[in-house]
């Protein structure tokens, strides 16, 4: 039963459920578009709150982001929701905020920092609509705070990192994660985990990492994880030595946390606020430099590491994120 937190008393003294609508860019179709936002959902639901998900499946032509508002405004008549929550700025954001409702917009990266795979312009029209989007907003999260500090009015925010299935990304015997993936026992597995062909992302820097490693006589080889299934990801994290993390622009990586999670150490370049995750970690490490150098003897201290997981990260459970974004669904609608 839900908590009476997350209901709503009527002038005729019923219960009505909070109800939330989630705005995501892309296709629903997809099993790994915006997964790391959508883990949320059954902890929510589970504490009472009913969630209808819309999706944008085009943030450039405007004939199809025409039909998409006719389609919304279609479902807020029906779905009656009492907050609306977009899980991405620029378009996303902006959309939301003009629907006529409570919004909260979480800001997540590219939306804030630009895709240097885009042109200029695109860029420059997707943070100018992030700006607009935090200013309209009532409530504002940002997924980590140095993003926060990037916008000119960021409004209302919080700083809330995406969450961790616990239950999912946890430490599991590196051997048999590496029979079941048929990779060879003997090797160091390297992982890196990307998405697609994202220039962002700087494999070509790990690559590079990995030949040094070889140079000095180690046995490695980079494990790259692209578009693995979601349930399968902690299986190919706990079947490396260590994750390294080369990306040029970030906001929160999730990589970074599910690694931990998994008791897997990190090897990152400062990006986002790896820094933040990792500082407490003895075997984990920021290089400050895009050095191969040094990035192989951060990798050759890390691969020492015992294999389990640190307590703090409780603290970005679905259970403990859930309960956050609750609160802020609250303020945002009495605002």
């Amino acid at each position: 039963m839900a908590s009476q937190s997350t209901k709503h008393i009527t002038k005729n003294g019923n219960f009505l459920k909070t109800k939330i609508l989630w705005v995501l860019p892309g296709h629903s179709s997809s099993a790994v578009n915006m997964n790391f936002a959508k883990r949320t959902i059954p902890a929510l639901k589970e504490a009472g709150v009913e969630i209808e998900v819309f999706y944008i499946s085009s943030r450039t032509n405007p004939k199809i982001i025409w039909q998409h508002w006719k389609q919304a405004r279609e479902i807020i008549k029906l779905f009656k929701p009492n907050v609306i929550h977009a899980q991405y700025g620029s378009v996303v954001g902006l959309f939301s905020t003009l629907l006529g409702l409570p919004t909260v917009v979480t800001f997540r990266g590219t939306d804030v920092n630009g895709d240097p795979a885009q042109p200029m312009i695109r860029n420059l029209f997707m943070r100018m609509f992030s700006q607009i989007a935090s200013w309209r907003a009532r409530k504002s999260i940002f997924v980590s705070s140095h993003l926060a500090r990037k916008m000119i009015f960021p409004g209302d925010w919080i700083s809330l990192p995406s969450p961790l299935d616990l239950n999912i990304f946890k430490p599991i015997s590196k051997e048999a994660c590496l029979r079941k993936l048929n990779l060879d026992e003997s090797t160091r597995w390297i992982s890196f985990v990307t998405s697609g062909n994202r220039l962002v992302k700087r494999i070509a820097l790990a690559e590079q990492t990995v030949i040094e490693l070889c140079r000095r006589g180690h046995k490695a080889k980079l494990l790259v994880i692209n578009g693995v299934s979601p349930a399968d990801v902690p299986t190919w994290l706990n079947a490396s030595s260590c994750l390294l993390f080369t990306s040029l622009r970030e906001g929160s990586p999730n990589a970074v946390r599910e690694a931990l999670a998994c008791g897997i150490p990190v090897v990152s370049v400062l990006v986002g606020d790896v820094k933040v995750w990792i500082e407490s970690d003895s075997f984990s490490s920021v290089v400050a430099n895009d050095r191969v150098e040094d990035l192989a003897d951060a990798v050759e201290r890390a691969w020492t590491a015992p294999h389990v997981r640190r307590a703090d990260l409780e603290n970005v459970s679905l259970e403990s994120h859930a309960k956050k974004i609750l609160e802020i669904y609250q303020l945002a609608e009495r605002y």
